[in-house]
């Protein structure tokens, strides 16, 4: 006889809080734009993937239409695509995790219309020694991909004390906002919204990047 057969009845497990960490200090008001999840990845997944980016290289990384522009962004990139060899079930954990987190998000804040991932999931690091950083841009571009990006997600693999600078900066209305450090926290916004990676002085900052896509804003 086989395993009792699972009771449909039981629901499931309740969704991790989001934390608001948009908050403007001189008002408390708190902008729509921006929310943060924790534990999306654990310390050892964020070991295991900046291990991967190591092991592979990455390369210079580009802007739209593959333009290189060190005065814009100045890091280097691994797509985690067909092309990432040597850890296959890492790289499926961490695609099943990040559509959980996207799935949280989107139901509990943005409610957006979305098809799904057009763009494989992106490790970059920014070094110290070259003061790398990404200038002011939002994700919403004029390539086929680009112009169909409507939520990006940022996430945290270095522990914060490994780096100095490399904040990721959010202008959900206007207002520079620090978005939080936290290992392995998803930060999530409308890829309209403006915002930047401050120059790292020390160190170096390594972050996994997605963006979902679907139809145009209405």
């Amino acid at each position: 006889m086989g395993p009792p057969a699972a009771d449909a009845t039981i629901p499931p497990p309740p969704a991790p809080p989001l934390r608001d960490e948009a908050v403007y200090p001189a008002t408390g008001l708190r902008p729509a734009g921006f929310a943060a999840l924790d534990n999306v990845f654990d310390a050892a997944e964020c070991d295991a993937l900046i291990r991967l980016f190591e092991a592979e290289g990455g390369h210079n990384a580009a802007l739209v239409r593959g333009v290189q522009s060190a005065g814009i962004r100045r890091s280097r990139v691994l797509w985690l695509d067909g092309d990432t060899g040597g850890a296959p079930a890492l790289v499926a954990r961490i695609d099943r995790r990040m559509a959980e987190a996207v799935a949280v998000f989107n139901r509990t804040r943005f409610g957006f219309v979305l098809d799904g991932f057009d763009e494989a999931l992106q490790i970059a690091r920014y070094d110290g020694d070259d003061a790398g950083g990404y200038i002011r841009h939002v994700d919403r571009g004029e390539g086929p991909r680009a112009r169909r990006r409507k939520l990006g997600v940022s996430i945290q693999l270095s522990a914060p004390e490994d780096y100095a600078g490399g904040d990721l900066v959010l202008e959900p209305q206007a207002v520079p906002i620090t978005g939080p450090r936290r290992r392995g926290t998803a930060i999530a916004f409308p890829s309209y919204v403006v915002h930047e990676v401050t120059p790292v002085t020390q160190g170096q900052r390594y972050s996994l990047v997605a963006w979902i896509h679907g139809p145009g804003f209405v």
